[in-house]
C-alpha cells in the first residue's frame, strides 16, 4: 500500500512541477511581449517533453535531464517567438477565398 502512495506523490510532485514550467513559459513569453494562452504552453511542453518522453518510455525527469538539460524557458520563447513570425507572416501572404454557400455545401457533402 505504501508503495502505492509513494507512486501517487510522485505523480502529484511531477503534475505540480509540469504547471510550474508552464507558469514559467507563458510568464517568461508575456515578458517578452509575446501573448501565448495557457494552454499553448503547454502544447510546447508537451510537444518538448511529454510526448517523447512517452515515446522513449521514461520518466519526463530523465528526458529533460539527459536531452533538454541546455535548454532554458528563455531559449524556448525564442522558438517561440519565431514560429509566432513565421505563422503571422504565412496568414499574411495567404489569398483569401470567398466560397459561397452552394460551393462550402457542395465541399461538405464531398467530405462526407
Amino acid at each position: 500500500m505504501s508503495g502505492s502512495i509513494a507512486l501517487q506523490e510522485d505523480h502529484v510532485g511531477r503534475m505540480r512541477n509540469r504547471q510550474q514550467t508552464v507558469e514559467r513559459l507563458h510568464e517568461e513569453c508575456r515578458r517578452q511581449g509575446l501573448d501565448i494562452s495557457v494552454a499553448a504552453a503547454q502544447d510546447i511542453l508537451a510537444a518538448l517533453v511529454t510526448t517523447p518522453a512517452d515515446m522513449l518510455g521514461i520518466r519526463e525527469e530523465i528526458f529533460v535531464r539527459s536531452h533538454l538539460s541546455p535548454v532554458g524557458v528563455a531559449d524556448l520563447v525564442a522558438h517561440v517567438e519565431q514560429a509566432d513570425d513565421a505563422q503571422k507572416r504565412e496568414v499574411a501572404a495567404a489569398c483569401l477565398a470567398v466560397v459561397s454557400l452552394e460551393g462550402a455545401g457542395r465541399v461538405i457533402a464531398s467530405l462526407a
